[in-house]
């Protein structure tokens, strides 16, 4: 609405009621809802006029646009903004400080302090806050797993105690905006990072003895890592393959801790390690994956030896090759072919473009 004028009377003037009531109507037709940025001074009204809190604005009254709380809301974001630290006080004894958390429904909450609390005996006790503020207590046995997180909450602590203590409290507080749990599974893919780490694109462990641990389906990268410690309860010579392709397609050379050199052309599999054994092998193998080339890996690995520190740690380097030029690896089999690789051993494939 615009600025108004109203006619007042002047003196000597004479006055009927609608001399007054005129300049009084206009006034109030201004006052009642029709108050605008045309008649306001800016500057004019103070926030503690405007807003329902001091120097803040309810969120209610914003648009979707610059409304931080319903931005929130929707992205799921919940953190320890601060404080709400657990510890041990006397005893079963336990306390908490005071803080501020940003619940996933955008609102940030003031939560009071927990001067102490007592713990059950011999319990592990998961403590987490939800969303209104309250607090919670998860308890299991001493060592038990971890329970599941109560619907729309946070985890505070981990609360150990035994007989008559609190032997140990663990912080569990997510105090940034962004972690595992806003990232949905899958969400972040290979392409989109390209260049910044080491992809797994397999991994096998074995869950019973074999003569073969194989990591099959690989996605087609460029260059390959394969991860392994292998154990045995009696001896095994492990071969490197691919493809599973066990045919005269490899060649290798090898130099260990003796030193002694050996090698084999026209090979079955890359010999990961030149005697047979009954130790702990662990190592890592490079390849260069792409098809059209032979695929050329370095190897180094590594066995403990006999017990003790006064015994010599074996290993060994090896460079081979397989002789194919028209397939990318898509398989990695490790193989032996005497006796058998124990339960937990375990190979893992990394890929990079």
């Amino acid at each position: 609405m615009s600025i108004i004028n109203p006619t007042l009377p002047n003196d000597g003037e004479t006055v009927d009621a609608q001399d007054v009531n005129g300049p009084f109507n206009a006034i109030l037709g201004l006052l009642n809802g029709n108050l605008d940025d045309t008649n306001i001074k800016p500057g004019s009204l103070p926030w503690s006029v405007m807003a329902n809190f001091t120097n803040s604005i309810p969120a209610s009254a914003m648009t979707d646009s610059g409304n931080l709380e319903l931005f929130r809301q929707h992205s799921n974001i919940s953190f320890i903004a601060t404080g709400l630290v657990w510890s041990a006080l006397t005893g079963l004894d336990a306390g908490m400080t005071l803080g501020k958390y940003y619940s996933n429904n955008g609102n940030l909450l003031s939560i009071t302090a927990i001067s102490s609390r007592t713990f059950t005996a011999s319990k592990d006790t998961y403590v987490s806050i939800a969303q209104n503020g309250s607090i919670a207590y998860s308890e299991v046995a001493n060592g038990a797993a971890q329970p599941a997180l109560p619907s729309n909450s946070n985890w505070l602590a981990k609360v150990v105690t035994g007989a008559s203590t609190v032997s140990s409290v663990t912080d569990m507080r997510q105090t940034v905006p962004i972690t595992t749990k806003n990232i949905a599974p899958n969400s972040v893919t290979f392409d989109k990072t390209t260049g910044i780490w080491w992809e797994e694109l397999g991994r096998t462990t074995l869950g019973s003895a074999s003569n073969t641990i194989s990591v099959t389906g690989l996605a087609n990268r460029k260059f390959l890592k394969v991860i392994f410690n292998i154990s045995s309860a009696s001896n095994t010579r492990g071969l490197l393959r691919f493809n599973n392709i066990s045919s005269s397609a490899y060649s290798w050379s090898s130099l260990s801790q003796v030193p002694t050199a050996d090698s084999g052309t026209s090979a079955t599999g890359i010999d990961l390690y030149n005697s047979d054994t009954t130790s702990l092998r662990i190592g890592e193998i490079y390849i260069f994956n792409q098809s059209t080339l032979e695929k050329v890996a370095t190897m180094t690995n590594v066995n403990p030896g006999a017990s003790g520190a006064g015994t010599t740690v074996g290993f060994r380097i090896v460079a081979g090759k397989w002789a194919n030029t028209t397939n990318a690896i898509n398989r990695i089999d490790i193989v032996t072919a005497s006796n058998t690789f124990a339960i937990g051993s375990e190979v893992i494939v990394l890929g990079h473009d």
